[in-house]
């Protein structure tokens, strides 16, 4: 298990629970070991972002699809999150 991954679960479960800014500060501290440029102080997320719990879903969603790209992770994620029916249109 990757340190990105652990901090990806961190922030998953801090945000199911209601802890936004928990969360939020779990995906600052992946995109700044990444080398994103803090520009506007969310590096690169939208503000106001962890207020509101399916924005933050799909931004940590995305997040553990870039950073494990390559790691097999990804029909795991879409199964726990039943995401499958939305890809098929079903």
């Amino acid at each position: 298990m990757r340190y990105a991954e652990l901090l990806l679960n961190l922030a998953e479960a801090a945000n199911e629970v209601g802890k936004g800014v928990e969360s939020l500060t779990q995906l600052n501290n992946i995109r700044q070991r990444a080398g994103i440029e803090n520009g506007n102080g969310n590096y690169g997320l939208d503000a106001g972002i962890e207020s509101n719990t399916n924005s933050m879903r799909a931004a940590i969603l995305l997040e553990r699809k870039i950073e494990m790209a390559f790691e097999n992770k990804r029909p795991v994620d879409m199964r726990r999150r039943r995401l499958y029916s939305t890809i098929n249109g079903t």
